[in-house]
Protein backbone atom coordinates (compact mmCIF):
# COMPACT_ATOMS: atom_id res chain seq x y z
CA UNK A 1 0.00 0.00 0.00
CA UNK A 2 1.18 3.31 -0.63
CA UNK A 3 2.94 5.46 1.88
CA UNK A 4 2.22 9.55 1.63
CA UNK A 5 4.05 11.81 3.87
CA UNK A 6 1.66 14.67 5.80
CA UNK A 7 4.36 17.50 5.06
CA UNK A 8 3.60 16.25 1.49
CA UNK A 9 0.13 17.65 1.16
CA UNK A 10 -0.90 21.23 0.77
CA UNK A 11 -4.14 21.53 2.84
CA UNK A 12 -4.38 24.76 1.93
CA UNK A 13 -5.64 23.57 -1.67
CA UNK A 14 -8.43 20.99 0.05
CA UNK A 15 -11.82 21.53 0.97
CA UNK A 16 -13.18 20.30 4.48
CA UNK A 17 -15.96 17.85 4.12
CA UNK A 18 -19.50 18.56 6.62
CA UNK A 19 -20.41 16.12 8.54
CA UNK A 20 -17.26 15.36 10.09
CA UNK A 21 -17.02 12.15 12.74
CA UNK A 22 -15.51 12.63 16.34
CA UNK A 23 -12.07 11.38 15.79
CA UNK A 24 -10.69 12.63 12.49
CA UNK A 25 -11.63 15.21 9.74
CA UNK A 26 -11.79 14.83 6.04
CA UNK A 27 -10.57 16.55 3.11
CA UNK A 28 -11.25 16.11 -0.73
CA UNK A 29 -9.83 17.93 -3.80
CA UNK A 30 -12.65 16.47 -5.66
CA UNK A 31 -11.34 13.47 -6.23
CA UNK A 32 -9.53 12.19 -3.24
CA UNK A 33 -10.36 11.93 0.46
CA UNK A 34 -8.21 12.25 3.01
CA UNK A 35 -9.02 11.72 6.47
CA UNK A 36 -7.05 12.98 9.26
CA UNK A 37 -6.92 11.23 13.08
CA UNK A 38 -7.27 14.04 16.36
CA UNK A 39 -4.43 11.51 17.63
CA UNK A 40 -1.76 9.47 16.02
CA UNK A 41 -2.49 5.79 16.06
CA UNK A 42 0.16 3.28 15.35
CA UNK A 43 1.11 3.69 11.64
CA UNK A 44 1.98 -0.36 11.55
CA UNK A 45 -1.05 -1.60 12.84
CA UNK A 46 -3.43 -0.26 10.57
CA UNK A 47 -1.15 -0.17 7.72
CA UNK A 48 -1.25 -4.15 8.25
CA UNK A 49 -5.30 -4.16 8.14
CA UNK A 50 -5.54 -2.19 5.30
CA UNK A 51 -3.01 -4.19 3.21
CA UNK A 52 -4.82 -7.20 4.13
CA UNK A 53 -8.23 -5.78 3.01
CA UNK A 54 -6.60 -4.48 -0.62
CA UNK A 55 -8.10 -7.86 -2.64
CA UNK A 56 -11.37 -7.37 -1.46
CA UNK A 57 -13.29 -6.46 -4.09
CA UNK A 58 -17.05 -5.04 -3.33
CA UNK A 59 -17.88 -2.44 -5.79
CA UNK A 60 -20.07 -0.27 -2.65
CA UNK A 61 -17.10 -0.58 -0.52
CA UNK A 62 -14.83 2.90 -0.39
CA UNK A 63 -11.33 0.70 0.46
CA UNK A 64 -8.21 3.20 1.64
CA UNK A 65 -5.72 3.30 -0.77
CA UNK A 66 -2.83 5.07 0.82
CA UNK A 67 -2.10 5.67 4.44
CA UNK A 68 -0.58 9.09 5.83
CA UNK A 69 2.22 9.49 7.96
CA UNK A 70 3.76 12.20 10.43
CA UNK A 71 7.82 12.89 10.34
CA UNK A 72 8.37 10.72 13.14
CA UNK A 73 6.43 7.71 11.36
CA UNK A 74 3.20 7.70 13.08
CA UNK A 75 -0.59 6.93 11.58
CA UNK A 76 -2.01 10.30 10.93
CA UNK A 77 -4.85 9.10 8.17
CA UNK A 78 -5.43 8.07 4.85
CA UNK A 79 -6.77 8.03 1.61
CA UNK A 80 -9.44 7.06 -0.32
CA UNK A 81 -11.92 7.85 -3.45
CA UNK A 82 -13.87 10.75 -2.94
CA UNK A 83 -17.51 9.13 -3.96
CA UNK A 84 -19.14 12.60 -5.91
CA UNK A 85 -22.00 14.50 -4.86
CA UNK A 86 -22.38 12.20 -2.01
CA UNK A 87 -23.63 12.83 1.57
CA UNK A 88 -23.98 10.87 4.46
CA UNK A 89 -27.52 9.09 5.20
CA UNK A 90 -28.16 11.09 8.29
CA UNK A 91 -27.43 14.42 6.91
CA UNK A 92 -29.68 13.41 3.42
CA UNK A 93 -32.84 12.61 5.76
CA UNK A 94 -32.84 14.89 7.73
CA UNK A 95 -31.95 18.27 6.17
CA UNK A 96 -35.55 18.41 5.07
CA UNK A 97 -38.69 19.16 6.76
CA UNK A 98 -40.35 16.40 4.45
CA UNK A 99 -39.46 13.08 4.06
CA UNK A 100 -40.83 10.18 2.73
CA UNK A 101 -40.09 7.09 5.00
CA UNK A 102 -40.28 4.79 2.08
CA UNK A 103 -36.89 6.69 0.66
CA UNK A 104 -35.57 5.95 4.34
CA UNK A 105 -36.31 2.28 4.33
CA UNK A 106 -35.49 2.25 0.52
CA UNK A 107 -32.07 2.98 1.02
CA UNK A 108 -31.49 0.97 4.61
CA UNK A 109 -32.62 -2.44 2.64
CA UNK A 110 -29.84 -1.50 0.06
CA UNK A 111 -27.62 -0.52 2.63
CA UNK A 112 -28.29 -3.74 4.01
CA UNK A 113 -28.08 -5.86 1.22
CA UNK A 114 -24.43 -4.43 0.82
CA UNK A 115 -23.75 -5.27 4.94
CA UNK A 116 -24.26 -9.14 3.48
CA UNK A 117 -21.74 -9.15 1.24
CA UNK A 118 -19.14 -7.06 3.66
CA UNK A 119 -19.86 -9.71 6.08
CA UNK A 120 -19.40 -12.33 3.52
CA UNK A 121 -15.73 -11.37 3.54
CA UNK A 122 -15.60 -12.16 7.17
CA UNK A 123 -15.36 -7.97 7.89
CA UNK A 124 -17.58 -6.92 10.98
CA UNK A 125 -17.61 -3.09 10.87
CA UNK A 126 -18.30 -2.40 14.59
CA UNK A 127 -18.46 1.61 14.22
CA UNK A 128 -21.70 1.36 11.47
CA UNK A 129 -24.47 4.02 11.54
CA UNK A 130 -25.85 6.19 8.85
CA UNK A 131 -22.94 8.97 9.60
CA UNK A 132 -20.52 6.29 7.41
CA UNK A 133 -23.07 5.52 4.73
CA UNK A 134 -22.93 7.69 1.88
CA UNK A 135 -25.63 8.16 -0.88
CA UNK A 136 -25.00 10.18 -3.98
CA UNK A 137 -27.41 12.30 -6.24
CA UNK A 138 -28.06 9.51 -8.12
CA UNK A 139 -29.12 7.69 -4.97
CA UNK A 140 -25.82 5.59 -4.89
CA UNK A 141 -24.79 3.69 -2.13
CA UNK A 142 -21.47 3.42 -0.62
CA UNK A 143 -19.59 2.76 2.87
CA UNK A 144 -16.50 4.60 3.73
CA UNK A 145 -14.68 4.70 7.44
CA UNK A 146 -13.10 1.07 7.76
CA UNK A 147 -10.55 2.30 10.08
CA UNK A 148 -12.57 1.09 13.35
CA UNK A 149 -13.10 -2.24 11.38
CA UNK A 150 -12.49 -5.88 12.79
CA UNK A 151 -10.79 -7.78 9.87
CA UNK A 152 -9.04 -11.34 10.87
CA UNK A 153 -6.56 -10.76 13.39
CA UNK A 154 -7.28 -6.87 13.68
CA UNK A 155 -9.55 -6.06 16.17
CA UNK A 156 -11.16 -3.01 17.06
CA UNK A 157 -13.60 -1.90 20.12
CA UNK A 158 -15.09 1.91 18.51
CA UNK A 159 -18.41 1.46 17.87
CA UNK A 160 -20.78 4.49 16.64
CA UNK A 161 -22.79 7.01 18.87
CA UNK A 162 -26.41 5.76 18.38
CA UNK A 163 -24.71 2.11 19.57
CA UNK A 164 -22.59 3.40 22.64
CA UNK A 165 -25.48 5.40 23.83
CA UNK A 166 -27.57 2.55 23.36
CA UNK A 167 -25.28 0.25 24.93
CA UNK A 168 -24.49 3.07 28.31
CA UNK A 169 -28.37 2.71 29.05
CA UNK A 170 -28.11 -1.15 29.70
CA UNK A 171 -26.05 -0.39 32.80
CA UNK A 172 -22.44 -1.98 32.48
CA UNK A 173 -23.49 -4.52 29.54
CA UNK A 174 -20.85 -4.42 26.92
CA UNK A 175 -21.14 -5.13 23.09
CA UNK A 176 -20.10 -8.10 21.89
CA UNK A 177 -18.16 -7.72 18.35
CA UNK A 178 -19.41 -9.53 15.80
CA UNK A 179 -21.63 -10.03 12.67
CA UNK A 180 -25.25 -9.42 15.35
CA UNK A 181 -23.88 -6.11 16.49
CA UNK A 182 -24.20 -4.80 12.77
CA UNK A 183 -26.93 -5.63 12.06
CA UNK A 184 -27.96 -4.13 15.68
CA UNK A 185 -26.42 -0.94 14.44
CA UNK A 186 -28.44 -0.28 11.58
CA UNK A 187 -31.63 -1.56 13.27
CA UNK A 188 -31.15 1.03 16.30
CA UNK A 189 -29.85 4.02 12.72
CA UNK A 190 -33.07 2.96 11.10
CA UNK A 191 -35.37 3.91 14.03
CA UNK A 192 -33.40 6.71 15.38
CA UNK A 193 -33.60 8.59 11.62
CA UNK A 194 -37.29 7.72 10.98
CA UNK A 195 -38.03 9.16 14.83
CA UNK A 196 -35.18 11.43 15.37
CA UNK A 197 -34.27 9.88 18.35
CA UNK A 198 -34.95 6.44 20.13
CA UNK A 199 -35.99 7.54 23.15
CA UNK A 200 -40.21 6.37 22.92
CA UNK A 201 -42.69 5.63 24.85
CA UNK A 202 -44.73 2.47 23.60
CA UNK A 203 -47.63 5.01 22.42
CA UNK A 204 -45.46 7.31 20.54
CA UNK A 205 -43.76 4.28 19.05
CA UNK A 206 -46.99 2.79 17.87
CA UNK A 207 -48.23 6.55 16.13
CA UNK A 208 -45.53 6.03 13.50
CA UNK A 209 -45.85 2.17 13.35
CA UNK A 210 -49.58 2.58 13.13
CA UNK A 211 -49.01 4.76 9.28
CA UNK A 212 -44.98 2.69 8.46
CA UNK A 213 -45.97 -1.41 7.45
CA UNK A 214 -42.19 -1.95 8.35
CA UNK A 215 -42.21 -0.60 11.90
CA UNK A 216 -45.46 -2.56 13.05
CA UNK A 217 -43.46 -5.27 11.26
CA UNK A 218 -40.68 -4.79 13.88
CA UNK A 219 -41.88 -3.72 16.60
CA UNK A 220 -41.57 -6.87 18.84
CA UNK A 221 -38.02 -6.95 17.56
CA UNK A 222 -37.11 -3.32 18.13
CA UNK A 223 -38.59 -3.86 21.75
CA UNK A 224 -36.56 -7.27 22.43
CA UNK A 225 -32.82 -5.74 20.98
CA UNK A 226 -33.36 -2.83 23.32
CA UNK A 227 -33.90 -4.82 26.53
CA UNK A 228 -31.76 -7.69 25.42
CA UNK A 229 -28.88 -7.05 22.84
CA UNK A 230 -28.13 -10.92 23.07
CA UNK A 231 -31.20 -11.23 20.93
CA UNK A 232 -30.63 -12.05 17.68
CA UNK A 233 -31.00 -9.28 14.83
CA UNK A 234 -31.98 -10.22 11.08
CA UNK A 235 -30.78 -8.23 8.16
CA UNK A 236 -33.03 -5.53 7.76
CA UNK A 237 -33.53 -6.51 3.74
CA UNK A 238 -35.90 -9.38 5.08
CA UNK A 239 -38.02 -7.26 7.11
CA UNK A 240 -38.51 -4.09 5.20
CA UNK A 241 -41.81 -3.68 3.04
CA UNK A 242 -42.10 -2.18 -0.14
CA UNK A 243 -43.36 0.79 -1.02
CA UNK A 244 -44.32 2.00 2.54
CA UNK A 245 -44.66 5.38 2.18
CA UNK A 246 -45.67 7.91 4.73
CA UNK A 247 -44.53 11.64 4.71
CA UNK A 248 -42.83 12.33 8.00
CA UNK A 249 -42.75 16.28 9.31
CA UNK A 250 -39.68 16.66 11.20
CA UNK A 251 -40.82 19.72 12.67
CA UNK A 252 -43.36 17.35 14.53
CA UNK A 253 -40.41 15.50 15.98
CA UNK A 254 -37.94 16.16 18.66
CA UNK A 255 -34.63 16.70 17.39
CA UNK A 256 -31.57 13.85 16.83
CA UNK A 257 -29.56 16.49 18.94
CA UNK A 258 -31.74 16.77 21.80
CA UNK A 259 -33.11 13.32 22.16
CA UNK A 260 -29.16 12.75 22.08
CA UNK A 261 -29.02 14.36 24.98
CA UNK A 262 -30.41 11.75 27.10
CA UNK A 263 -30.55 7.93 27.54
CA UNK A 264 -31.42 5.71 24.91
CA UNK A 265 -33.97 3.37 25.76
CA UNK A 266 -38.05 3.13 26.81
CA UNK A 267 -39.33 5.54 28.91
Amino acid sequence: MQTIRKNDIDFTNLFKLPNQGSFGEVFTDGQTCYKMFKKCYSSERIAKKFMDMENINIPELILPNAVIINEDGGFDGYTMKYFQNSETFFHHFSSTRYVDANDILEATKRASKILRSIHSENIILCDFSFENLLINNKGEIKLCDLDSCRYKKHLSWFISTTTNLYYRSLNNVSPTFDMNLDRQSLLLSLIEELYHGLVLTMEEYDVLSDKIKTLKQIRTLFYKVLNNPNNPVPYLDEVIVDNDHYIIDRNLQVSSERARKNDYRIR
